[in-house]
Parts: C-alpha cells; sequence; structure tokens
C-alpha cells in the first residue's frame, strides 16, 4: 500500500508514519514542519519512506497517486486555535478541500483525523450568551464539523471510501505544551520546580487516551469498515483536572504547588474550555473489536519518564525545539 500522511511528522502523524513503515507499506509524509514533533531523520533511512517538506494546498496539483490519504494537519490544542482566531474554522475546511481534490484525482481513500470538537456544534452552544458561540474553540469546532460533511458527500458521490476518526484527550510521547495540551504543560512544570497553573476551579472533566492505544485504534479504523466515523478514546481513565494535577505532583515527587488562574485572563475573551470532554466509543467497539489497554496511571508514568529533564537522550531535535 502506498500512504500519504498529510501532517505525518506531528504527535498524531509520527505514530501512523510509523506503524505502516512498520508493517511494510509505502509512505510519503507531507508536512510543513510548524507542528512537527520529529525530524524525517526520526524513520531513519527506511528506503519506503519519502519526506516531502510543503503544505497541503500547494501539493494537491503535482502529488503523486495514492492508495491511502491521512489528512492529519490543521491546529491542534487550545492555544493553537486562539492563534488562528478568525481562520481556523476556513483553514479545516481548505485543508479537507485539498484532500478530497487529491483523493478524487488518484482514486485513493481518504481517512480524516477531526476533533472531538466536532461533536460540539450544537444550536445551543451557538445561542448562549456567555460567549462560548464565539470562541475560537467554536470557530475550530464549525469548521472540523462541515470538513467531515464535506468528506462523506464528496467522497459518496465520487464513490470512494472514506474513515473518520475523532482522537479524544489522547497523550503520550511528543505531545508539546506550546498548543495548550494540559499533560505536558503540568508534567514541564512539575519536573522543573514550578507550580501548576490549574484553569478555573479544576472541576472540567477529561478521559485521557495513552497515543499507542489511538494509533491501534485509527489503524484499525482505516482499515475496517468505511464511510465510518469513529471516536477513539478512552472513557474509563476520566478524571477532573484538578485531581490530574495533584496525581502528577505526587508523581514527581511534590514540589509544585496548585495556583487557580482564569484562562480568559491569560488568553483572551475568546478562550473557552469546554466543562467535559469524555468520549462515547460505541461505534469503534462494535464495528472494530478495539478497546484501549492503557489505565491512567501508565499514561501518567509513561509522560513522567518521557518528560523529566533528567531523560532527555530519547528526545531528538525537532522535540527539544517544541519546548521539552
Amino acid at each position: 500500500m502506498k500512504v500519504l500522511t498529510i501532517g505525518g511528522l506531528g504527535f498524531l502523524g509520527r505514530a501512523l508514519t510509523q506503524r505502516h513503515l512498520a508493517r511494510g507499506d509505502e509512505v510519503w509524509a507531507l508536512d510543513n514542519m510548524s507542528a512537527a514533533v520529529v525530524p524525517p531523520s526520526h524513520f531513519g533511512k527506511n528506503p519506503r519512506f519519502r519526506f516531502i517538506m510543503g503544505d497541503a494546498t500547494a501539493f494537491v496539483a503535482g502529488g503523486g497517486a495514492f492508495d491511502r490519504v491521512y489528512l492529519l494537519a490543521g491546529a491542534s490544542g487550545s492555544l493553537s486555535m486562539m492563534a488562528r482566531l478568525g481562520s481556523v474554522g476556513c483553514q479545516e475546511v481548505r485543508l479537507a478541500s485539498s484532500a478530497l481534490r487529491l483523493c478524487e484525482r488518484c482514486g485513493a481513500e481518504l481517512v480524516y483525523v477531526s476533533s472531538a470538537e466536532a461533536c460540539r456544534t450544537g444550536d445551543a452552544e451557538i445561542e448562549r450568551g456567555d460567549g462560548i458561540g464565539l470562541s475560537a474553540r467554536s470557530e475550530f469546532a464549525m469548521g472540523k464539523r462541515l470538513a467531515e460533511i464535506m468528506i462523506a458527500n464528496r467522497m459518496k458521490r465520487a464513490n470512494l471510501p472514506y474513515v473518520i476518526v475523532r482522537p479524544i484527550n489522547v497523550a503520550g510521547p511528543y505531545q508539546s505544551h506550546h498548543t495548550g495540551y494540559v499533560l505536558p504543560r503540568f508534567f514541564k512544570m512539575a519536573l522543573y520546580g514550578l507550580d501548576l497553573t490549574v484553569y478555573g476551579d479544576g472541576g472540567q472533566r477529561r478521559a485521557f487516551c495513552h497515543l499507542d492505544d489511538w494509533a491501534d485504534g485509527a489503524m484499525m479504523a482505516a482499515d475496517g469498515p468505511k464511510n465510518q466515523a469513529y471516536n477513539l478514546g478512552a472513557p474509563e481513565n476520566e478524571v477532573a483536572i484538578v485531581d490530574l494535577a495533584r496525581r502528577v505532583i505526587e508523581l514527581t515527587g511534590g514540589r509544585g504547588k496548585l495556583r487557580h488562574v482564569d484562562p480568559r485572563r491569560l488568553h483572551g475573551p475568546e478562550f473557552h474550555e469546554p466543562a467535559e470532554t469524555v468520549p462515547a466509543v460505541g461505534a469503534a467497539e462494535r464495528l472494530l473489536g478495539w478497546r484501549p489497554k492503557r489505565s491512567l496511571d501508565e499514561i501518567l508514568e509513561d509522560a513522567r519518564d518521557f518528560y523529566d529533564p533528567l531523560n532527555m537522550s530519547h528526545l531528538e531535535p525537532a522535540a527539544l525545539a517544541a519546548g521539552f
């Protein structure tokens, strides 16, 4: 199989690129390096790996022929959404349009790596008077949901298969704190003896899924029943953010303390944190037989070992540049 991973050097893309190479596929990774966590050399001198430096919209016209295209590029993390306020929704739609044109041209199947935010686009959220409907997160959510609908409609019309995968609170090696992900941010602060900044009262609830579990599920989804959407997360790993912060402090020796802050004062009035992100994974269980294997304790221990500043030899220059 010849595979194109758009955003193939990012947090999720690296894991999928690695898995396709491991099973003997030819992989082209297209990445503009804006959110890359590894350099192309991460994959060694594998003759089945090819790196293309560039943007998806510029690659479509001259790109080769592929059997499967993964679209992983786009905004990633709450601060990345904030940095693209006013354009993040359009960006998601443009990326989807580019991937669709490529798939239509070469007859490839499309695996769209969407977001849990695509499920947050109801009228009630838009009509609320507290500004949530005008937040960067809502703009991103609308862009992701519109991209999902576009993909379903155009791929069906072209008689080409597609799969939509929604990663929900995925955590693991190489995830950067710079774009707003809470777990690497907490570990960076704790391991350097800093206080952990908790947004609001910390009552927000999240269910974390290990990157390896998610990547296994994404591969199963890509190889499984087509024209389906799958939420991939670990509902059994649900935890309140304030409790997560306490566990990180315990795991790192208890040097830091909790400091409650108003995220809108830090990041602007368009910043919004959802109260709960706990996935419903029934389709993945029923159609794929997929279940996450790693507990929250395992996720936290892996993160502690990875982000420990005394154990940095496994990190490559791109990861170090990302702020680990």
